[in-house]
Parts: C-alpha cells; sequence; structure tokens
C-alpha cells in the first residue's frame, strides 16, 4: 500500500490534477477476498473490480460465464479492442 500511495502522491504532484475519482483493479490478485475493501481503506477511494466484458456487445454466453474471473481478462481485452 506504500508503493500506492506514493504512486498517488507522484500522479498528484506531476499531473496538477486534485484528486482522483476512482481506482480499478485487474489481474488475479484483485480476485483475492477483500482485495478492493483494503484498497478502499487505505487509500480513501472508490475501489472496484474491472469488468472488461460489461461493453460487449451481440451472443455472449461465454462473456456471462467469464464475467467472473474479468479482471483476469483486463489486458487480454484491451489489446484486443485496439484498432490497428
Amino acid at each position: 500500500m506504500q508503493e500506492v500511495h506514493r504512486s498517488l502522491t507522484f500522479y498528484h504532484n506531476e499531473s496538477g490534477r486534485e484528486t482522483i475519482e476512482r481506482i480499478f483493479l485487474t489481474g488475479g490478485r484483485s480476485l483475492t477476498p477483500d482485495v478492493a475493501g483494503a484498497f478502499r481503506q487505505s487509500t480513501g477511494l472508490e475501489t472496484a473490480l474491472l469488468d472488461p466484458f460489461t461493453t460487449l456487445t451481440g451472443p455472449g454466453q461465454e462473456a456471462e460465464e467469464l464475467r467472473p474471473q474479468g479482471p483476469r481478462f483486463a489486458l487480454a481485452m484491451g489489446l484486443a479492442r485496439r484498432r490497428t
């Protein structure tokens, strides 16, 4: 959490923005029980798991089955959505 606080302080100092409104967690570790709560408590910021499947359209039973593991797919979905 110290590294998170350092990163938030650095961002604030370098960007000139007053606040960060929300933190999204991704990756397998974000699925650890109450990790979002620990971030919320430590930073005082709204914290949520990123669900990369929220904007998918069309038939998607597979996406619904994968949704509980969504944070694990954040990077892959981001890369898949890139335009070449």
